[in-house]
């Protein structure tokens, strides 16, 4: 998928992925779908709530805020931004180098650079 603008919206026990290069792109993503990534985005917004599984580590983002709340899992890969929101149980791994990192975590989650 190749465009400006890309808003995709998963509720229940979906399974998508996707290979795409866009500007601006808002995940929402709702209950125990899994979502596989792949391409390049400069802007990535992301809600992951319930026990989702976003796998985002193929997807190069220049900037990336993602909130997840409850079970949920989620890779990403941030090259200049990451700002990250965790509450619940749910873990945040990220890739590459983020120049700038905001974390902020509640709960018994983790976020954590992958190695």
């Amino acid at each position: 998928i190749m465009g400006q603008d890309f808003f995709l919206n998963l509720n229940g026990a979906s399974t998508i992925d996707l290979s795409l290069k866009v500007n601006r792109m808002n995940t929402d993503v709702s209950g125990a779908s899994s979502l596989n990534l792949s391409g390049s985005v400069n802007e990535h917004t992301i809600s992951l709530s319930g026990a989702g599984d976003l796998s985002a580590e193929n997807l190069a983002t220049e900037v990336t805020r993602i909130k997840l709340s409850g079970a949920g899992s989620a890779t990403v890969n941030a090259l200049e931004l990451l700002d990250a929101e965790l509450s619940g149980i749910g873990s945040i791994s990220y890739i590459g180098e983020p120049r700038t990192k905001i974390v902020k975590s509640s709960g018994l989650g983790s976020i954590k650079k992958e190695e």
